[in-house]
């Protein structure tokens, strides 16, 4: 009787990117879920598919080599990202032992797109951003047994969390003082004005769970007896109201009345004559901006985006491509 054979090893995270698009497909994720509600999902990847996904080894030798430091390494300590300290000789490289310390100190390691040091997980991560049309940036969390990376937070990003190592506990906290929608740069989380109210939700995040979370929902987490692993996929895709800029950006080529400088007497403010004319004129632009060509154009700008967020999978094949030509 054969035993149990993978696919080709590089096929592996686009087949588990596909896989798990699918499953958000199937309870209809982006009409019910998605910027709305938390989402947890029990076994999603089985340890054997998340070593081909994210392999420790792997890990420890880009840790080891030097070639991770700040700023996409840090050591997180009371709630606080500070910058991995590092030597200098023979070459500038990550102070391991440092490090090391650090985590038996109970601090958390955070690696910021991890994807780019390990080709298998940014192989699922271009498997889902086709399948889901978002961008995505992966961030590895390392917490040691019985601690804490951040005190209660929310993120101005949605988030997936793949529990790649052990099992970490998290509190969800559905309502806080000031709470907001949506968040985005313009409402930065402070701890001062953004207080949990209430009981928290516990969920308790097992290898190969994945948990949902929109933007502006407050959260914290804690290990137990064992140490954690995860890393959080950041949806970082372009908001409606960044998507309208873009349009009248790219209108402004075409109108130069969108060029023009517009100033205010600071003292009074614009009259009523004023602001009607400003109203006018704001209109008409609105409904220029809506003409199919130009919602055309900003449409192509955002695939565009999409298409050149990540660098192309090259598969090993560089001497191949320049002597084939990349472009053909």
């Amino acid at each position: 009787m054969t035993g149990f054979k993978f696919p080709d090893e590089d096929s592996i995270p686009h087949t588990l990117g596909t896989r798990l698009a699918d499953k958000l497909g199937e309870i209809n994720f982006f009409d019910t879920i998605w910027e709305k509600e938390k989402l947890h999902l029990s076994s999603v990847f089985s340890s054997e598919e998340l070593s081909r996904i994210f392999p420790l080894e792997k890990f420890d030798e880009i840790l080891t080599s030097g070639s991770l430091m700040s700023p996409h390494l840090d050591i997180v300590r009371n709630g606080k990202k500070g910058p991995a300290p590092f030597r200098m000789s023979p070459s500038p490289a990550t102070n391991v032992s440092h490090v090391l310390q650090a985590l038996e100190d109970g601090c958390t390691l955070r690696v910021a797109h991890i994807e780019n040091y390990i080709p298998s997980l940014s192989r699922l991560c271009r498997s889902l951003e086709d399948a889901l049309y978002i961008p995505l940036r992966a961030n590895l969390y390392m917490t040691p047994p019985f601690s804490q990376g951040f005190p209660p937070h929310y993120d101005l990003d949605d988030i997936f969390v793949i529990q790649v190592l052990g099992e970490k506990r998290w509190y969800l906290h559905p309502t806080y003082t000031e709470q907001v929608a949506l968040p985005n740069e313009s409402f930065p989380f402070d701890p001062m004005k953004h207080k949990p109210t209430g009981k928290a939700n516990q969920i308790k995040l097992c290898t190969g769970d994945l948990l949902y979370l929109p933007r502006g929902f407050m959260h914290e987490a804690r290990t137990d007896t064992g140490v954690s692993i995860h890393i959080t996929l950041a949806a970082i895709g372009a908001t409606l109201g960044q998507f309208i800029e873009q349009l009248f950006r790219r209108l402004a080529i075409l109108e130069p009345g969108l060029r023009r400088t517009v100033g205010f007497d600071p003292h009074i403010g614009p009259d009523a004559s004023q602001l009607e004319a400003l109203e006018s004129e704001i209109r008409h632009y609105l409904e220029r901006a809506t003409d199919s060509n130009i919602l055309s154009s900003g449409v192509s700008a955002m695939r565009q985006y999409l298409s050149e967020h990540r660098n192309p999978d090259l598969g090993g094949k560089i001497v191949q491509g320049l002597n084939n030509g990349f472009a053909k």
